[in-house]
């Protein structure tokens, strides 16, 4: 479960920046830069908990009928 971690922390981590670009950056072309960022780092994170959550899925069901042609 390392990269759903990482995947909650890239989240974590993209909200965080995000919010201290609108709060902190008076410049609008920084700020969107900025938050544009922070959705990277949150769309990132969410694509690798996603992905890991499929091949997981997917180990599974192979563990539950490795052959699904017998029956």
């Amino acid at each position: 479960m390392p990269e759903s971690i990482i995947g909650l922390a890239l989240v974590a981590i993209g909200v965080f920046i995000s919010c201290r670009g609108l709060k902190t950056i008076s410049d609008d072309a920084w700020r969107i830069l900025v938050v544009l960022i922070g959705f990277g780092c949150i769309i990132l994170g969410v694509a690798i908990s996603h992905w890991i959550m499929k091949l997981l899925l997917f180990i599974v069901l192979l563990m539950i009928n490795p052959n699904p042609n017998e029956s």
